[in-house]
C-alpha cells in the first residue's frame, strides 16, 4: 500500500524537466520528471504486503454460538471468496454465519438488513455497501443493539457512519493513484486512458479521485483520463457499451482501468475489437486476473489485496470484537501493485506473507 509520504511525493510534482534515470514499466528509459515521480511510487507499490493480523486476543467464549450476518453488494469471484473466508473464520471462532446477496440493488441491501434485524443477528457486516444508502436501516440496527462492520466502503480512515462499529478497508485513493502512476510510467507520460467508475460507490469514487489527481498534477497537457460512470448492477452491459463508445471516439486509448478485477471480463471484447494493444488495469487481485497477468493474456495490472479469504477473517474478527465489547482491530488492508515484473510463478507468490494466515489469526485470538 502506498504510504502517505509516497502519495505526497507523487502528487507534489518535480521541478526538474531534464533529469534522466530509471526505466519505465515496459523497460524504456525514463526521460522526464513526470515519469520519474510516478516510477518512484510504482516501485514502492510493487513491494510485497506485510502480514497483518489482530494485535489483541478475542473472548471467543463470550461469542460462541452468536450469528454474524454478511450482506454483500453483489456476488462475484471476489465477494464469493471473501464469503468463504468469512465462513471459515466463523467456524474456527465458534460462531454462526448468514450470507445475503444484495444483487447490487439498494432495495435488496435494505431487505437484507431487515431480515438480519428480524432474525436477531448479533452483528452485521456490510461488504462493499455504502452506509449512507442504509441510514434508516442503520438507525434500526442501532436501536436493536446490533453492531455493524463497514467493509470495503470508503477509505479505512473515513469517519464512522452512525451505527457502524468499525471500517475495514484499504486506502483506495492511493490505489487509484498507483494505477494512474503505472500508466504514466508505461507511456512515458503520454497516456490516453479510460476509467470506469461505478456510480455512487465511495471506494471507486476515491480511486477515480486518486487517478484524476495524478493526471491533473503530473500530465495535464500530454495525457488524458476519460472517467465514465457505470451502473454496477448492469455492469455486464453498461461497461462494454460505455467503453466501446469512448474508444471509438478516441481510438488512441491505450489504457483501460476497471477499478475492480471482476469487471475485466466485460471490457475485453471491446478492447480486442477497438485497440487490442491497449493495457487493461484493475484492482483486487482475484485469481483469474493474476493468471491473466502471468500468462500475458488480457489483464496487465492489478492492485492486489491479500487473499480474499483473509478479508473474511478480518470481518469476523471485528464483528466478534463488537459483540464482546472489545475495541476494533484497527486493521488497514495492505495492497500490492502487481504486473509482469512481480507476478511470480504462482498466485501464492503475490502475497508470500499470507500463506498460512489462518494459523496467525487463531494464535492472535488465543494469546495471553
Amino acid at each position: 500500500m502506498l504510504t502517505a509520504v509516497a502519495v505526497g511525493s507523487l502528487l507534489a510534482g518535480c521541478t526538474s524537466a531534464t533529469a534522466d534515470s530509471g526505466s519505465s514499466a515496459s523497460g524504456e528509459k525514463i526521460s522526464n520528471a513526470c515519469t520519474q515521480a510516478a516510477a518512484a511510487i510504482v516501485d514502492e507499490a510493487r513491494a510485497p504486503a506485510p502480514l497483518v493480523v489482530p494485535e489483541a486476543p478475542l473472548d471467543l467464549a463470550a461469542a460462541k454460538g452468536k450469528n454474524i450476518w454478511m450482506i454483500m453488494v453483489v456476488t462475484n469471484q471476489f465477494t464469493s471468496a471473501a464469503a468463504e473466508g468469512f465462513k471459515e473464520a466463523a467456524g474456527a471462532a465458534g460462531v454462526k454465519t448468514t450470507v445475503f446477496d444484495g444483487q447490487g440493488q439498494t432495495n435488496k441491501f435494505n431487505e437484507g438488513m431487515a431480515q438480519a434485524i428480524a432474525q436477531k443477528a448479533d452483528a452485521i457486516v456490510l461488504l462493499g455497501i455504502e452506509p449512507a444508502m442504509l441510514s434508516g436501516a442503520l438507525n434500526d440496527t442501532a436501536n436493536a443493539g446490533i453492531p455493524v462492520i463497514n467493509a470495503l466502503s470508503g477509505d479505512a480512515s473515513a469517519p464512522l457512519a452512525n451505527g457502524v462499529f468499525a471500517n475495514v478497508s484499504a486506502d483506495y485513493t492511493a490505489n487509484g493513484a498507483a494505477l494512474a502512476a503505472w500508466t504514466l510510467v508505461d507511456s512515458n507520460c503520454t497516456a490516453t486512458s479510460f476509467l470506469a467508475q461505478p456510480t455512487a460507490i465511495e471506494i471507486y469514487q476515491n480511486m477515480a479521485a486518486g487517478a484524476q489527481q495524478v493526471y491533473r498534477e503530473h500530465c495535464p497537457e500530454d495525457c488524458t483520463l476519460d472517467v465514465q460512470e457505470i451502473a454496477l448492477a448492469n455492469a455486464a452491459t453498461d461497461l462494454p457499451q460505455k467503453l466501446a463508445t469512448a474508444m471509438k471516439r478516441n481510438p488512441d486509448t491505450g489504457y483501460v482501468l476497471t477499478n475492480w478485477d471482476s469487471g475485466v471480463t466485460f471490457i475485453e471484447p471491446a478492447v480486442a475489437m477497438t485497440n487490442p494493444d491497449a493495457r487493461i488495469l484493475g484492482r483486487d487481485g482475484i485469481a483469474t486476473s493474476l493468471d491473466a497477468i502471468r500468462s500475458d493474456k488480457g489483464q496487465d495490472v492489478t492492485v492486489a489485496a491479500p487473499p480474499e479469504a483473509w478479508l473474511g477473517w478480518v470481518m469476523v474478527d471485528d464483528a466478534i470484537r463488537a459483540i464482546t465489547g472489545a475495541q476494533p482491530s484497527g486493521i488497514v488492508i495492505p495492497t500490492r501493485l502487481v504486473d509482469e515484473t512481480n507476478i511470480g510463478e504462482s498466485n501464492a507468490d503475490v502475497s508470500p506473507n499470507y500463506n498460512d494466515f489462518p494459523t496467525a489469526f487463531t494464535r492472535a485470538w488465543s494469546k495471553n
